[in-house]
């Protein structure tokens, strides 16, 4: 590994540690500490707080009031629970204010086994207040209603409509209307309250509250609750979201209207949206009790929808209940959406939306085993960037080859000018540089050149990125085994620690283990292509240092993103031992060089503009520093002259 070499992969090493230090979550192993932790009881200045930035109106869930004016009748019946579902979600609905009960995504499970319950009562709380001429405060959601059906299963490529009617005399009524594809995790919602008009503040919008503390679904509570959060996209289709990593509070109050929000967790979400963007006045509010372990994170919207919407033919809307799988919210005609599907910054991103998750897909087509899939796709990756992993690969034999021809001249040339030592001066490291620019330059080739070998190398690392958000985001490994690995999106642990090792968890993850030793084998084989002179110093033992760094930070990590590291290296091994076996002769490299020089001999050689100034502000540094030098050592005999002749004075005038 060569200096540039070297350079370019601190500067990864570096980018990652940020990441990790400020972005990503903390690998350790917390359940323990989320279970014993006693919660302070808060102070009324905490409380205080809490409520300040939300409108009273909208801070808690409405008490039934017995005076309902001309809804009175309204507030009494018998409540009673209709069915809806189809091939992916199984709706509950209540006749009691025709709102949701309990909404169940089929194929899935909880971690424990159980049926995976997205929305469910006691957990989840809805209301929609709206207000009557006399100003009375009315809950939608507790008065009764009457269902046109009491069951409705919807069969594949067939769409229905279930509707909710209350009565308000003279032929007048309520009407609320689910709508539900055979297919699909979309359900259609839709409020019409024009037959109450006469009986209703018109001049005031409702104010829908829905509160959800969300099920914990996975056996991984620290990283559930890391990655839950509140996103939400506004009428300008601006996509934005409540700070997800933080347990803490967190409230948003958006300006703009809302297109649609969400209460996503790791691997799914509850959201509704607005197709007409009439989510007005938001306040969402995301907070963790980190001793309820069988919750995640407590989700809170509170806005306003005009109340001439429902009065007239804006009052639809609908509900998302199902995974967050990108390829599923990527269909859906709603802006943004996909969103909910974190894939890291732009850049990093487009490599994850147009090449990662294409060719997941088109092997999972065809397969069901994920650890094979992964593997695969480590194949078909290493084959597009083979181009670019054998330029790398030859350019570092080159330049090994020609470090070891120049070494002698190179040692020659510090033998003469005392220049010894691996920490060297800025005056003599100019000069070596200055030396080693003409050795290259005879070659018929430049240091720069060594950086080819790094620059192939860099262009790999955004396909690692996208490959390092994709992971952990990837529902599709959800509950997927492969060898010892019980779950991909996971870690693999093959050992419990009885103790916490700082930034590394109580567990062993072999996985992890084995990436770790694959990266140092790598490195061992780099250093086989490497000049014995190009690494000196603490830089020789980088390459080995860093894998033990990745090996704290990927611990906690999905097993699925250790398996793919872990290949990538075993496929790069096998790279690189076929290149140097049938591709890359350095007897003939070296060959090469020494030819050229003897063809060289005598005449100039052709310099570009470039590398000429180059050399010319290469003289000028080290003339400079020589000059500094000269003057500095002139300036410290000046100064032991008079010392000199200050004391002789002295002496005389004792």
């Amino acid at each position: 590994m060569d200096k540039n070499q070297a350079t370019g992969l601190l500067l990864i090493f570096l980018l990652l540690t940020m990441y990790w230090l400020y972005f990503a979550p903390k690998p350790v192993s917390p359940e323990e500490k989320l279970l014993t932790d006693s919660i302070p009881p808060p102070s009324a200045q905490d409380a205080e707080l809490k409520a300040s930035p939300v409108d009273t109106a909208n801070t808690s869930l409405e008490t039934p009031v017995t005076d309902l004016g001309d809804f009175t009748q309204l507030g009494q019946g018998k409540a009673e629970d209709i069915l809806l579902e189809n091939e992916n979600i199984q709706v509950v609905l209540s006749s009691r204010g025709g709102v949701l009960k309990q909404v169940t995504v089929k194929g899935y499970e909880s971690y424990e086994g159980e049926n995976l319950v997205l929305l469910s009562e006691g957990r989840s709380e809805m209301e929609m207040i709206f207000r009557d001429k006399k100003n009375r405060k009315i809950n939608l959601y507790d008065l009764y209603f009457t269902p046109d059906k009491k069951k409705l299963t919807i069969a594949k490529g067939d769409t229905q409509s279930l509707s909710f009617r209350a009565e308000i005399g003279e032929g007048k009524s309520i009407v609320q209307t689910y709508t539900l594809a055979g297919s699909g995790y979309l359900l259609d919602y839709k409020v019409q309250l024009g037959g109450a008009k006469a009986a209703l503040d018109t001049q005031q919008n409702l104010n829908f509250h829905w509160k959800d503390r969300l099920k914990r679904m996975e056996l991984d509570l620290y990283y559930s609750r890391y990655y839950s959060t509140i996103n939400y996209t506004d009428a300008n289709e601006d996509f934005s979201y409540l700070k997800w990593p933080s347990t803490d509070e967190q409230i948003a109050q958006p300006e703009e209207a809302l297109n649609w929000f969400s209460f996503k967790q790791k691997f799914f979400i509850s959201a509704m949206i607005a197709p007409h963007k009439n989510f007005q006045k938001a306040i969402l509010i995301k907070d963790t009790d980190e001793g309820d372990s069988s919750s995640i994170k407590t989700m809170d919207a509170h806005l306003q929808i005009p109340m001439q919407d429902v009065l007239g033919d804006k009052g639809n809307f609908q509900f998302y209940f199902g995974p967050n799988r990108y390829q599923e919210l990527r269909q859906l005609d709603i802006a943004e959406f996909h969103q909910n599907v974190y894939l890291g910054w732009s850049f990093i991103s487009l490599f994850a939306r147009y090449l990662i998750i294409p060719v997941f897909n088109y092997l999972e087509q065809g397969l069901s085993n994920y650890g094979i899939i992964i593997i695969l796709m480590v194949l078909i990756i290493k084959t597009l960037l083979l181009p670019l992993t054998y330029r790398s690969y030859k350019s570092m034999a080159k330049m090994k080859v020609l470090n070891d021809l120049l070494k002698p001249e190179l040692d020659a040339f510090k033998e003469k000018n005392k220049i010894t030592g691996t920490m060297l001066s800025t005056e003599d490291q100019q000069k070596v540089q200055q030396e080693q620019m003409r050795l290259y330059g005879e070659m018929g080739t430049s240091p720069f050149a060594a950086m080819s070998g790094c620059i192939p190398m860099l262009l790999q690392m955004p396909i690692l990125f996208a490959m390092f958000m994709f992971f952990p985001n990837a529902i599709e490994l959800r509950q997927e085994g492969f060898l010892w690995a019980q779950d991909l999106s996971r870690y693999d642990s093959i050992l419990n620690l009885p103790f916490a090792i700082p930034a590394y968890g109580s567990h062993v993850s072999l996985f992890t283990l084995l990436m770790t030793l694959s990266t140092i084998a790598v490195t061992y084989f780099n250093t086989q292509t490497q000049s014995s002179a190009a690494m000196q110093g603490p830089m020789k033992y980088m390459g080995y240092f860093l894998p033990v760094i990745f090996m704290f930070v990927l611990n906690s990590y999905p097993s699925g993103l250790s398996l793919y590291y872990l290949m990538q290296n075993v496929v790069s091994i096998g790279q690189q031992s076929f290149f140097k076996k049938f591709m890359i002769n350095e007897d003939k490299i070296k060959q090469q060089f020494q030819d050229y020089k003897k063809n060289q001999k005598g005449k100039e050689s052709k310099k570009s503009s470039f590398m000429q100034r180059l050399e010319e502000a290469q003289k000028k540094a080290v003339e400079k520093a020589e000059t500094q030098k000269q003057a500095k050592a002139q300036k410290k005999a000046n100064s032991g002259g008079q010392n000199s002749r200050k004391t002789s004075k002295k002496k005389r005038r004792s």
